[in-house]
């Protein structure tokens, strides 16, 4: 009876050790499948948030684009009031004045053919000559600077020679700069080309040239040079003239900067012409600056691509 008692008591404890091993492991299991249905849920809602940083990194650059954009426009908006108000700027003062003082001299010219003073009538012929190629320099800058405003001018480039280009400039304003007592000359001797366009390139040397003369005084010389780089053709203006003040040169080529200065004969000027030759040369991705000093000269200069085969 003892025998069988004992082991009737082991099989009972090895029976239950055995349900508690395999309710432990049970136990161990449902816990290591919660733990994995959690990996599972932190998994997915790591996914999801990865999702939603993903979505909110794209508005985020949306808005940052948007934003960009907004401040291009406003800019752009900013160039174009600028431009608007100086446009009617030169319109309404520096317009006006040449035609008020041609109707003037025209009177007083009047007057005096009536009383037969000659002298006086070619004097006052001279003015309103000066006066009238003034006034026309700036109607043909006006127009010009209207058309690339509002995209009315084609950008065509193709291979010119320069030389012939500067000759055709210089014969043109040679008279003006004698009637001062200057001289203007090319120093090109050979054939130089450039890939440009042929009316922006004329409307550049005619401003630069006409500025030249503008502001210098008899006796001085404008002397126009070529330089040959390895990309691309240097064009140099110089004179002889006045010279620029430091402060007005950093403020030549803004469109938004009222600069205006009288020439060396009273000539009225607006400063629109170098902003249309800045504008002509960005079409052609060159650059254009200017050195001077009072009371000794200045020169500009302006890059052009060279011509291509």
């Amino acid at each position: 009876f003892a025998i069988v008692f004992l082991i009737s008591f082991l099989i009972f404890f090895i029976y239950r050790g055995y349900r508690s091993k395999r309710d432990a492991n049970k136990l161990l299991e449902e816990k290591n499948l919660a733990i994995h249905q959690k990996n599972y849920e932190i998994e997915a809602f790591n996914e999801e948030l990865s999702v939603t940083n993903g979505e909110l990194n794209f508005q985020r650059k949306e808005i940052l684009a948007q934003n960009e954009e907004i401040l291009t426009q406003k800019y752009t908006l900013e160039i174009a009031n600028s431009t608007k108000d100086k446009f009617f700027g030169i319109i309404a003062h520096d317009l006006r004045n040449p035609f008020n003082l041609l109707l003037g001299l025209s009177e007083i010219l009047v007057d005096q053919i009536k009383v037969l003073n000659y002298d006086k009538s070619f004097e006052i012929a001279q003015k309103i000559n000066q006066t009238s190629s003034v006034a026309y320099d700036l109607l043909e800058n006006l127009l010009t600077w209207s058309r690339s405003q509002t995209g009315q001018i084609t950008f065509n480039p193709t291979n010119h020679n320069v030389k012939d280009v500067i000759d055709t400039n210089i014969l043109l304003l040679k008279d003006s700069a004698e009637s001062k007592g200057i001289l203007l000359r090319s120093a090109l001797t050979e054939n130089c080309f450039v890939h440009a366009d042929k009316n922006m390139l004329l409307t550049i040397l005619r401003n630069i040239i006409t500025n030249a003369i503008k502001f210098s005084r008899m006796d001085d010389r404008i002397t126009v040079e070529v330089e040959d780089n390895i990309d691309d053709i240097t064009i140099h203006i110089s004179d002889t003239g006045v010279g620029i003040d430091e402060i007005i040169i950093g403020k030549l080529f803004k469109v938004n900067e009222n600069v205006k200065t009288d020439g060396t004969a009273n000539e009225r000027g607006t400063g629109l012409g170098l902003i249309l030759c800045k504008e002509f040369i960005d079409w052609h991705q060159g650059k254009i600056w200017v050195e001077s000093k009072k009371g000794i000269g200045s020169r500009f200069s302006f890059t052009l691509p060279k011509s291509k085969d």
